[in-house]
């Protein structure tokens, strides 16, 4: 056999047989993965090839966030203080509930003189025919419910709180009254003009506070400088008592800028107007006829502190 040939039968009897395309699917798949990668599909014959099928995936639940023990502890408080002080509104209440030339009653509604601490003012709002209120629970709910949102949009400890669990009840109290005889009396609205800045004054020495002394004294003149404005415009669609009331509410939103400010004045107009609104829908009241002020100005109040003291940073 001639040379060339013989060397040509060698090679061709040592060059590795190409296999054929195999017609199992998995076996299929382990020939295109060798051939594509350049190894011999021999080499790769036992490799097992992965499977299609991906499993499911497995959704862990995130642990649910821990609750502070203090935080609990703190709104459980706030509400027991409001829930206390919220037992005294109702006789005081009754008490200051008389026109301006009349004065204070000092007799429950069956003649009995009212005795107790602080000459008769402190003491519950009694019983029977001496009740003092129909509803006597109503106060201490409603006072326990805005110091525990007080307490919870606070999220802590801040001196701040402090001066809105103690105006809390002060602030129910001139809302029942105002809701009685349309009148804001000064006893309650001069002293708290010049308690609330003051004892804001001393929340900005501790450490942890939130807000601004001189933003709250600004806040006060602002605003009350703004409803005295109202008042001379329109002397009989705002009363002087609500002028007198606007200093330390606007001393208290101001505490937390004047966003706060202007959002807790809006929504004390915006509250008034709506029920202004659903009484001449229900034909209960006309175009002209005086509604009690004071309860949504301290309402829009307190939804004012409620977001500033939410979105505050110590």
């Amino acid at each position: 056999m001639p040379k060339v040939c013989t060397l040509f039968v060698r090679t061709m009897s040592s060059a590795p047989a190409i296999p054929s395309r195999p017609s199992s699917p998995r076996r299929r798949a382990r020939y295109e993965a060798a051939t594509s990668s350049g190894i011999s599909p021999a080499a790769t014959a036992n490799v097992p090839v992965p499977s299609t099928h991906f499993p499911m995936r497995q959704t862990v639940a995130a642990p649910a966030p821990r609750v502070s023990s203090v935080y609990v502890t703190l709104i459980t408080v706030a509400a027991l203080w409001g829930a206390a002080v919220g037992l005294l509104v109702p006789r005081a209440a009754y008490r200051l509930s008389v026109e301006p030339e009349e004065p204070w009653r000092d007799r429950c509604p069956a003649g009995h003189v009212l005795a107790g601490p602080g000459r008769g003012w402190l003491g519950g709002p009694g019983r029977q025919a001496c009740a003092t209120t129909p509803s006597p629970y109503v106060a201490p709910l409603l006072t326990a419910l805005a110091c525990a949102a007080l307490a919870a949009a606070t999220g802590g400890p801040r001196p701040e709180l402090a001066v809105w669990l103690l105006g809390a009840p002060f602030a129910v109290l001139l809302a029942c009254v105002d809701a009685r005889v349309h009148r804001l009396p000064d006893g309650l609205t001069l002293p708290l003009a010049a308690a609330v800045p003051l004892l804001l004054g001393g929340a900005e020495l501790l450490p942890y506070e939130a807000g601004s002394w001189i933003h709250a004294v600004l806040g006060g003149l602002a605003l009350g400088g703004a409803y005295l404005v109202l008042f001379w415009i329109n002397p009989s669609g705002l009363g002087f008592g609500d002028v007198k009331l606007a200093v330390p509410l606007g001393a208290a939103l101001g505490w937390y800028g004047w966003g706060v400010l202007f959002a807790g004045a809006f929504a004390g107009f915006l509250l008034g107007a709506v029920y202004g609104l659903g009484l001449m829908l229900l034909r209960r009241a006309g175009r002209s006829s005086a509604i009690p002020f004071g309860p949504f100005m301290l309402g829009g109040a307190l939804l004012g502190l409620l977001f500033g003291a939410f979105t505050a940073v110590p």
